[in-house]
């Protein structure tokens, strides 16, 4: 799943902040599946979320093209 992120990004530290609860609530009911969750986030956006505290090795992501495949720069 790709998330815009339109504004300040509020909305959005909202979320991440409930995410590992939803995660073990739902987990929960499903113990078997093991349910797990890994998120991404952009330079661009850690810039908008923490002006100035972007980890060192973090970098735009980049088109990506293969002979039949495209990983589009998302």
């Amino acid at each position: 799943m790709v998330v815009r992120v339109e504004d300040q990004g509020d909305s959005f530290r909202t979320l991440l902040g409930s995410i590992d609860g939803l995660t073990k609530a739902v987990g929960f009911r499903y113990p078997n599946t093991r349910l797990s969750c890994v998120i991404g986030i952009g330079s661009f956006l850690w810039d908008r979320l923490s002006p100035g505290h972007r980890p060192r090795q973090l970098n735009p992501f980049t088109l990506r093209k293969g002979v039949q495949r495209e990983a589009v720069a998302t």
